[in-house]
């Protein structure tokens, strides 16, 4: 059978299922690219949702696909439910696609729906949003207290990219860096050091120099510290060296175990100066 010959449900339903097996097989998938462009307007939010995630996933950015998937979820972007919203705003980002009037459908959706979001979903958002610097203040405060409203299921990935994504737009939001830190602080000894060393961070970026998370921080980042890189070891030393709090003696152990680090490895260009400003 012709992938031409498809229905739209048929072309969403196959991107799918080829994404989900981790299946990249180019000609299909371009052949599903070109049927699926020319037929955009009998897709259901679902089947759009479903596209733009399924060649995200397999990290295909097909120019005339995602074009048509722009402009039709714009028109039908009332009809899109939470997860619809945050998978292709997730796609779009993840395919470095930066269309203006998509993201601001998909955040006057969102906003008006913002406290059924889980966690995972309002995560997504933040880090689109962040990514491409978008600075939409009243979609941001609901996001700040959608993280509030669930603090209780945050995970470290969740804790990471609310904080990390708010300081990169230079938003302090005191509830939810308030909130974040009283979620860390109970799952820290899930945090990678990668985990640890971008939470502190965020946290000085903003001047949110909450000493009981830095503290327990410190101490946990100290029983991992074999395992932390240069780039995550340079940024745990800035954090704490932007921190504006008066060094402690936790404090000052920590920065001898990141010395003793980088002299370990011979990293003599760790600078505490400058600080990766990526996180993935």
């Amino acid at each position: 059978m012709k992938v031409s010959n498809f229905s739209c449900l048929n072309l969403a339903n196959v991107a799918w299922s080829f994404a989900s097996a981790s299946l990249n097989d180019s000609r299909l998938l371009q052949g599903v690219a070109a049927a699926a462009a020319s037929r955009i307007r009998g897709f259901s939010p679902q089947g759009l949702a479903n596209t733009a995630w399924s060649y995200a996933k397999l990290a295909r950015s097909d120019g005339e696909l995602f074009d048509a998937l722009a402009l039709e979820s714009v028109v039908k972007i009332d009809e899109f439910n939470l997860q619809n919203l945050s998978n292709t705003a997730w796609a779009f980002a993840s395919v470095d696609r930066t269309d203006p009037p998509l993201y601001a459908a998909v955040a006057a959706a969102a906003a008006s729906k913002i406290h059924s979001f889980n966690s995972v979903d309002i995560s997504n958002l933040i880090w689109v949003f962040s990514k491409f610097g978008i600075q939409d203040k009243r979609f941001f405060e609901s996001l700040a207290w959608a993280v509030v409203a669930a603090r209780r299921s945050l995970r470290p990935r969740d804790i990471v990219i609310a904080t990390w994504g708010f300081s990169c737009l230079l938003r302090h939001d005191a509830l939810l860096f308030q909130a974040a830190a009283v979620a860390a602080v109970a799952e820290l000894t899930s945090f990678k050091p990668h985990e640890l060393a971008v939470t502190a961070q965020a946290f000085a970026r903003v001047a949110r120099n909450d000493r009981e998370l830095l503290e327990e921080i410190a101490v946990e980042a100290m029983t991992k510290i074999g395992d932390f890189n240069s780039s995550d070891l340079a940024r745990l030393a800035w954090a704490f060296v932007h921190s504006d709090l008066k060094p402690t003696h936790v404090f000052k152990r920590l920065m001898s175990s990141v010395i003793a680090r980088a002299r370990e490895n011979n990293w003599v260009g760790l600078s505490v100066e400058e600080a990766p400003q990526r996180i993935c």
